[in-house]
């Protein structure tokens, strides 16, 4: 069952990791069991890793790691919609500024790929073809 609740950015992973303060209500806040914020993957979306040999693919990750970083700051608040955790122990979820959901524009600004466990191959086709698209749109400087 999807719960809403505002959060405040702590950290942000990659394009599709971030961690949150998540406000409670009543004055409480959970901030994940080591203090250091609950980990967020945002659901239904895979973007490039930042944390990889690959340097083109890195660089596409760091791409959707600073959309994610001038979509919702470290130290804003926004809407956080949870839908459950991960076979990791991550919250599954989107983030919601205003009207727009970090999900969609990860997608249509083609920084992530539709995944909902799909195999390797297919998400990296995907990823190839968001890369085809950047370089076309001018959005990249190679």
């Amino acid at each position: 069952m999807d719960r809403v609740y505002k959060t405040t950015v702590r950290k942000i992973i990659d394009g599709d990791s971030l961690k949150l303060d998540v406000d409670l209500g009543f004055g409480l806040t959970n901030s994940g069991d080591d203090g250091r914020g609950i980990n967020l993957r945002v659901a239904g979306v895979d973007t490039e890793e930042v944390r990889t040999r690959d340097l083109i693919q890195k660089k596409f990750g760091l791409k959707a790691k600073a959309f994610v970083a001038d979509f919702v700051p470290v130290g804003s608040t926004a809407i956080l919609k949870t839908i459950e955790r991960d076979k990791y122990g991550r919250w599954l979820g989107d983030i919601k500024v205003g009207r727009k959901w970090l999900s969609k524009e990860l997608l249509r600004n083609h920084l992530g790929v539709v995944y909902n466990g799909e195999n390797k191959a297919e998400v990296k086709k995907a990823h190839l073809l968001n890369r085809e698209i950047l370089r076309e749109e001018g959005k990249v400087d190679f």
